[in-house]
């Protein structure tokens, strides 16, 4: 899902990297912020803290998506370009937010990232190349990658334990 190349998949070859889901980001004092997971209809009242569309299109859009099939329109009250700038703004007691659940390795203090129920969709970080033989570089490149693949898992894959909550509270940076 949100894959942008999803429109480009007759003419590349996708190889994915890893695995990953949105989880909701709140400040580490919110009232929510002890529960093991959350429902985004919990937070439809919320000051909203997201992506600028213009930086990461396909990302906003799966948002909106989440938003309307939780039934409301955020109240967004800041748009950021970078995500260590969202999750200062949350850490800040600004709003709440969403992201990948990658980003729990940016080990920012003072927010904390919980899992959305029901489970939301399970997102691929892929490797996109043109059909046909890659170049040298390329090639060395996906090579590379492939070494890393168990390395890059391990530390950003999401786990599906962790999302039905069977790993621990939650996750504070």
């Amino acid at each position: 899902m949100w894959n942008s190349g999803t429109r480009c998949r007759g003419r590349l070859v996708q190889e994915r990297v890893y695995r990953d889901c949105v989880v909701a980001v709140l400040p580490e004092r919110h009232a929510l912020a002890g529960l093991r997971k959350i429902s985004l209809e919990k937070l439809a009242n919320e000051n909203w803290v997201l992506y600028s569309r213009s930086s990461v299109p396909e990302l906003v859009d799966g948002f909106t998506l989440l938003f309307t099939k939780a039934g409301f329109s955020p109240r967004v009250i800041s748009e950021q370009a970078r995500i260590r700038t969202v999750l200062m703004t949350v850490a800040a007691g600004i709003g709440v937010s969403l992201a990948l659940g990658c980003v729990r390795s940016y080990h920012v203090p003072g927010v904390t990232f919980i899992p959305i129920q029901p489970d939301p969709p399970a997102l691929d970080l892929v490797a996109a190349r043109p059909k046909g033989e890659p170049p040298p570089t390329v090639a060395a490149f996906l090579d590379m990658l492939r070494q890393q693949l168990p390395q890059i898992r391990s530390k950003y894959a999401y786990d599906r334990r962790w999302i039905r909550g069977e790993l621990g509270h939650r996750i504070t940076s």
